[in-house]
């Protein structure tokens, strides 16, 4: 699975983030939580300016509380954003693309995102429904009812699993009110 690359440092741990960029080659930086909602604790920095020096403080204080993810930063959330595949049962039945405002990564419309749907293309259908079987291999049983695979861009274009939402996501019903047909419909056929 295409995967962002991904620096976890947990809480009490310490890093120093100009290293980190210099040993990957990254000029941009990202961090996260582990654990995360509406872009909480997130914070975009340059390896060559003063930005990094705030990431750090930024990152320190995050660490005594809290896991955090060091990625690279990808642009192309800017202009292309985040896309939402949905599905039931491991079968896609709706997909949004999440737009940020113009300069912001942020793509949940608490920062005035838009988000709407979208037909995702044959690579990104079959990565999401990849995604959802090799769930169900991990842990030797069925595909999950139900699930959100959030991709973003790298420099090239190419889609990469940015999040897996396995537990109560947003499943952006405005957008494909049949899909919440089809969840009550496959939840009925597990409990018979």
């Amino acid at each position: 699975i295409p995967t962002i690359p991904t620096v976890w440092v947990e809480s009490g741990g310490s890093v120093v983030l100009g290293t980190v960029l210099q040993e990957r080659g990254w000029t941009r930086g990202f961090l996260k939580p582990v654990v995360g909602s509406t872009a909480r604790a997130t914070y975009r920095f340059d390896a060559d300016d003063s930005s990094i020096e705030s990431a750090q403080a930024f990152l320190d204080e995050r660490l005594a509380v809290e896991d955090m993810m060091i990625q690279p930063y990808l642009d192309r959330v800017e202009t292309h954003g985040e896309e939402s595949i949905m599905l039931v049962d491991g079968e896609i039945t709706h997909a949004v693309r999440k737009t940020p405002v113009p300069g912001d990564y942020r793509v949940q419309d608490d920062f005035g995102a838009s988000d709407a749907p979208m037909t995702p293309d044959d690579a990104e259908s079959e990565l999401a429904r990849r995604i959802m079987a090799m769930v169900a291999d991990r842990f030797d049983g069925p595909v999950p009812l139900y699930g959100r695979v959030d991709l973003l861009r790298d420099a090239d274009g190419s889609p990469m699993l940015n999040e897996l939402e396995l537990v109560e996501p947003s499943f952006f019903f405005r957008h494909g009110p049949d899909a919440a047909v089809r969840m009550a419909t496959a939840l009925l056929r597990r409990l018979s």
